[in-house]
């Protein structure tokens, strides 16, 4: 038994680097399980970014192809969303950064004492650690403008100016 995150569905529609590791994942897991705040997260993703065509490949993904059971979202995986929103949530570690739908997923593997697949614990980050501490350190040298600075990295200039060391 395994619970997906939204995330892991979203590798795998979307042909992520990481998505033949899900695919493997959810292949191999008996049974599957899915937060039905999950399914809604995926659904309004991949509707975002490719209209209404994917609703039903998800769908058709969940049910029929790999006979996924949605969860439905309850009192006890609300109280435990809410504690680890307050342990992994955005705002509260910077490693950790999970989202609504993140905690759901996370609640819902807790209460079901099962591996939970696809919670990446919030976004790639847009600079490498090593990046962050060069771009910190070029822009306390003042020989470049922060607009500069972040055109090398492919980044914004108000992300630069929010770096701390």
């Amino acid at each position: 038994m395994i619970v997906v995150d939204s995330s892991a569905l979203v590798a795998i529609f979307e042909h992520e680097s990481d998505a033949a590791i899900f695919a493997t994942a959810i292949r191999q897991a008996n049974p599957l399980l899915i937060s039905a705040v999950n399914a809604h997260e995926t659904g309004m993703v991949m509707r975002a970014r490719h209209g209404e065509a994917p609703v039903d490949l998800i769908c058709r993904f969940l049910r029929e192809e790999n006979d996924f059971e949605i969860v439905p979202f309850d009192e006890a995986q609300a109280r435990e969303a809410l504690s680890a929103s307050g342990r992994y949530g955005k705002g509260i570690d910077p490693r950790a950064r999970l989202n609504l739908a993140g905690c759901a997923a996370y609640a819902l593997a807790k209460n079901m004492n099962s591996p939970l697949r696809g919670v990446r614990f919030g976004r790639k980050p847009k600079l490498t650690e090593r990046q962050r501490k060069e771009a910190i350190k070029w822009r306390e040298k003042s020989e470049e403008t922060m607009r500069e600075i972040a055109q090398s990295y492919n980044v914004s200039h108000q992300r630069i100016s929010r770096l701390t060391p």
